[in-house]
């Protein structure tokens, strides 16, 4: 239900009060939002967030709602759910903001003949969040890890302080599951990705052969509610099968 409109910089934005975020994760849980907003710009993303900062409102921003457990109480104060997810394509750049679907983002590097995330296929993630986590996969030949930060040339990035910066990829200090975004309120706004030309054929095949691999290890249940990969590997062993020998 929406409660409220708050003007910023003339483009009113929609105020929505106690909405139930179960929905919007892919747990499928979650109570109500006391606020919520659903900027659709990534210009809209600032505004909203420098509007919460100087009302002295707690907020929080998700996207695809992956990987995030909320509780039945909801949450306090504002929700942000990016919804701006426009994606540009000039030659072999790629230019999206942060609320962008990496399912999407691939379709559109595709059409356009151009490679470096199509290993990233049926990861139900948005651009902000692979920023944040330094999304990965294994490469087609399954013998190293394929991050997001080998593609990533610069970002726009809106700082604590209210600036918006323009950032290369070495300012996120990129880690196994790590960034700079996780230890600061930074938060990123857009991002723009140097991609390799190559054939339309070769992406697929790698796309078609990830998503094999990926249903193969899958358990029976995979198409209902999952955690996914949330574990982070321990002493360089996956979670899921310290998991499994443990009998869990």
């Amino acid at each position: 239900m929406i409660t409220d409109r708050i003007d910023i910089d003339g483009a009113p934005i929609a105020l929505e009060r106690d909405v139930v975020l179960a929905p919007m994760t892919t747990l499928g849980v979650g109570g109500p939002a006391e606020l919520l907003a659903r900027p659709h710009t990534s210009d809209e993303l600032a505004a909203v967030i420098t509007w919460a900062r100087s009302s002295d409102l707690a907020w929080h921003v998700i996207g695809a709602g992956a990987n995030i457990v909320i509780g039945d109480g909801g949450m306090r104060g504002l929700v942000i759910r990016n919804e701006a997810a426009r994606i540009d394509v000039d030659g072999s750049k790629m230019t999206a903001s942060s609320g962008a679907v990496v399912g999407d983002m691939i379709r559109v590097a595709l059409d356009h003949g151009l490679s470096g995330i199509e290993h990233f296929v049926g990861i139900p993630s948005t651009l902000g969040g692979a920023m944040w986590q330094n999304l990965h996969f294994l490469s087609p030949d399954r013998s190293r890890t394929v991050y997001i930060e080998e593609v990533v040339e610069s970002a726009r990035v809106l700082m604590p302080d209210g600036d918006i910066r323009t950032v290369g990829v070495e300012h996120f200090a990129f880690g196994y599951d790590e960034s700079i975004l996780q230890h600061t309120s930074q938060i990123v706004l857009d991002v723009t990705l140097a991609l390799e030309p190559a054939q339309q054929s070769i992406i697929r095949e790698v796309m078609w052969s990830n998503a094999a691999w990926r249903a193969a290890k899958h358990p029976p249940m995979a198409h209902e509610c999952s955690v996914g990969s949330i574990f982070r590997k321990i002493e360089g062993e996956g979670a899921g099968r310290l998991i499994d020998r443990a009998g869990l």
